[in-house]
């Protein structure tokens, strides 16, 4: 599956908590905390946009992995 858009509404959902999908990829789970207490500390669209930037780096950087892939189904699916 290819990474969405930046501008998907699903990257918001996911990274304010509104979403909470059952990652299979550690890493993806500490990130997604990190990010859910970023944005709740600052709910901006500045703060989704720098969230999203930092989500689909780590898929690009980790596309390779197939529970990665698995979790961008899950996500965007």
């Amino acid at each position: 599956m290819a990474i969405p858009s930046p501008n998907d509404p699903k990257w918001k959902n996911v990274i304010s908590g509104d979403n909470k999908p059952n990652i299979q990829f550690l890493g993806l789970k500490l990130l997604l905390g990190r990010l859910n207490m970023k944005y709740k500390k600052s709910p901006t669209d500045a703060t989704v946009s720098e969230c999203t930037s930092e989500l689909i780096d780590f898929f690009k950087k980790n596309d390779h992995l197939p529970k990665v892939v698995g979790d961008i189904e899950t996500i965007f699916g």
